[in-house]
């Protein structure tokens, strides 16, 4: 019944704790993994790689330059055609004024000969 009550430990935290108590006891510095060895020649230096960041980072600056030269080249279009829309509108609403203006002096004359 005590048993239950403890909490459960993995067998591997007690090993943990028990090789690094023991290695504590004696002083011997724990082992870590070795890194594999690179040579000083095999490293990539950091010129080089700057220089390439370099490189991309203009050649992107130079495409979105392009791509701004073409959208102001539509945003200019654009607005030339509104402006030509502007016009084709003012001149539609004043034919259509001119229209209704003579429909109704012919409507008021027709009325004036059979009254």
């Amino acid at each position: 019944m005590a048993a239950s009550l403890m909490p459960r430990i993995s067998s591997r935290a007690v090993r943990r704790v028990a090789t690094t108590s023991f290695l504590n006891a004696r002083n011997i510095p724990a082992q870590r993994p070795q890194q594999p060895a690179v040579s000083p020649a095999a490293k990539p230096k950091f010129k080089e790689i700057f220089t390439s960041m370099d490189l991309k980072l203009t050649s992107l600056d130079d495409k979105l330059t392009a791509l701004d030269d073409k959208v102001t080249t539509l945003d200019d279009k654009v607005t030339k055609l509104q402006g030509r829309f502007d016009v084709l509108i003012w001149l539609l609403v004043g034919v259509g004024l001119l229209v209704v203006g003579i429909l109704i002096m012919l409507l008021y004359a027709t009325a004036k000969l059979f009254h």
